[in-house]
């Protein structure tokens, strides 16, 4: 489920992808182009298209009615969270990646050294467009690849299936 800023409505069920908008109710399918299944996330580019997330590791975008799967992450299939920084880029990260859509491909983009590189940490949406990250016993904010808060967890974890800010 996830709400543009239009107000429109993203539903993904069983048998495909359904958008409210003004009262009426649009279903995607084969013919839109949408040949995905479940989504995990959905992220709102600055020119309102829209780019989702499957459980199965693929990545599609969603622009003028029509579905295109864009090209996989490198390294391993992973989980991959799909985010719009502040100022409406899309960015990809997952385990093994962290980088930007720049219309033609993905592009890797540097890490904060606290986070550094290698499996890459646990990561979720702020409310505020920034993204939180948990590696090594902190938990971080980061604006693009540069961290922007800190605090240090009373616990390592380890092992995060989703984090979502409240």
């Amino acid at each position: 489920l996830y709400q543009e800023r239009s107000g429109a409505i993203w539903i993904s069920t069983l048998t495909g992808l359904v958008r409210g908008h003004n009262g009426s109710w649009t279903s995607f399918g084969h013919r839109e182009g949408w040949t995905g299944e479940f989504i995990r996330h959905f992220a709102e580019a600055a020119d309102g298209s829209m780019f989702l997330s499957t459980f199965v590791h693929r990545i599609f975008h969603f622009q003028k009615g029509r579905f295109t799967e864009l090209p996989p992450l490198p390294g391993r299939p992973n989980p991959t969270q799909l985010y719009a920084d502040r100022s409406g880029r899309i960015l990809a990260v997952n385990r093994d990646y962290f980088g930007i859509w720049t219309g033609a491909g993905w592009q890797s983009e540097a890490l904060p050294p606290e986070i550094g590189q290698g499996e890459l940490p646990a990561w979720g949406l702020a409310r505020d467009g920034r993204l939180w990250c948990i590696h090594g016993g902190r938990m971080m904010k980061l604006e693009g690849s540069k961290v922007v808060s800190s605090v240090r967890l009373s616990d390592d974890v380890r092992t995060v299936w989703r984090l979502l800010e409240d």
